[in-house]
């Protein structure tokens, strides 16, 4: 994570969000997550002389993905699908996230991690439609540099808040539907709410949390995970 190598790839990630900034640019940053039945509190209270537990389901069920664009002003745009994302979804994806934006491409500079599903996302900035917008691949195991990081921990926060309290109408299989639907239909459901979570300010706090990291990247001093 520390080596030299990678300390000096942060140290150029970093001048060049930097830089964007400085231009004027408005910064999105990308990312996808995935939420499935055991998302869930780890940590709970119970009765003196009891045992904390809780009833969770048998399995996971399918994993549902959300994908987002946050900008310093709030999320910009998200998705949820069923399935797998691959890289010409995310292609696809960005390019209506950036329809959203409603300003020139010149003006915006997306960053994204080195997820596979990220491979390959500058063909999207090669199309007349995008031309002008900047890609700006972050340096690898730089999660601390990444806002929307913080915004899916606040997303899934609330996702938990949310299930713990509605686990029987997870268990209660609705009238003409599989149990696998109805519980895939339960969890969108709680994506849906949980996404209000991502608030104008929540980004604004998650943008101010990972510049503290700034010079110490351009210092090339370590970088830690969680902090």
């Amino acid at each position: 994570m520390n080596s030299a190598e990678n300390k000096t790839k942060r140290s150029e990630f970093v001048k060049r969000v930097m830089d964007a900034n400085g231009a004027g640019k408005t910064v999105l940053y990308i990312d996808e997550t995935n939420c499935n039945l055991f998302l869930r509190r780890s940590q709970g209270r119970s009765r003196r002389g009891t045992r904390c537990a809780v009833k969770v389901a048998t399995s996971k069920g399918e994993n549902v993905h959300v994908i987002g664009a946050i900008s310093q002003t709030g999320l910009i745009y998200w998705e949820r699908r069923r399935g797998s994302f691959r890289k010409e979804d995310c292609q696809e994806w960005l390019r209506r996230a950036l329809r959203q934006c409603h300003q020139p491409m010149d003006s915006i500079a997306v960053v994204c991690d080195n997820a596979p599903a990220h491979n390959g996302i500058e063909t999207v900035a090669s199309e007349a439609e995008f031309e002008g917008l900047e890609i700006i691949r972050m340096a690898p195991y730089s999660a601390p540099l990444n806002p929307i990081e913080e915004c899916w921990s606040a997303f899934k926060a609330a996702m938990k808040r949310s299930m713990a309290v509605t686990f029987c109408d997870m268990l209660n299989t609705g009238e003409g539907l599989s149990q696998t639907e109805h519980r895939l239909r339960y969890l969108e459901e709680h994506i849906d709410r949980a996404v209000t979570a991502i608030t104008p300010v929540c980004c604004l706090n998650c943008y101010n949390h990972v510049q503290r990291h700034y010079a110490g990247c351009m210092a090339l001093l370590d970088l830690s995970m969680g902090v």
